[in-house]
Order: C-alpha cells, then structure tokens, then sequence
C-alpha cells in the first residue's frame, strides 16, 4: 500500500546508536506486509532503500492506519468473524485486506 510519513523516522545503529537513515516528513513510501509473519517492510519511492518498519512505527508516523481497537472490539470479532485491518478494511480476524495489510488480530499476533 502507498503512504505517507508524516512525523520523520529515523534508524539507529543498535551497537553505535549513530543514525543510519533519516526518511523526513512528506516521504512517499510504500508498506508491504508478510502474509506469514505479520512484518511489515517500508521501501521509499523511487528509491531502492528498504527497510523493516514495526506497526507501531507505522501507526504513528505513517498515513493510511486506524487507531489500536479496545480489547472489548477485538474480542467482539473474534466471536463475529468479521474485523478491521489495521487499514480500516474489513476482513475476517485471521485475514489480509485487499491492499494487503493483516486484520488488527493477525497484526498483533492474537491469532
């Protein structure tokens, strides 16, 4: 899926804690999501950087993701068989959107 930064995301070192990559606001990206694990990797327009990104990472600082759902809403679609993506689509709790992004529960690794 396409997105937006919308607050700068900067990568660390682990071990120098030097920073080894900037992406400022108003960076075009896209965000792909592994159907298996739940990861999700950011590549930059036009750009062959790519890089791991964690959801919570993108919730904050990316456009296109809905806010976290109660713990009540998540147990809901459990039971209901219908959830929402961490896009806003609506899938069921063990699935993938159209545009690819795992339902709230799969991202969270509830299910």
């Amino acid at each position: 899926m396409k997105s937006t930064v919308t607050t700068e995301i900067v990568y660390r070192n682990k071990v120098t804690n030097e920073v080894s990559l900037t992406i400022p606001v108003g960076t075009k990206i896209t965000i792909n999501f592994d159907q298996n694990g739940g990861t999700s990797t950011l590549t930059i327009d036009d750009s062959n950087i790519t890089k791991k990104v964690s959801l919570s990472t993108l919730i904050k600082k990316c456009t296109g993701f809905t806010k976290m759902p109660s713990e009540a809403t998540m147990e809901r679609w459990m039971f209901d068989g219908v959830a929402k993506s961490i896009t806003g689509k609506r899938v069921e709790p063990d699935g993938f959107g159209e545009d690819g992004s795992p339902s709230w529960l799969v991202a969270l690794g509830l299910i």
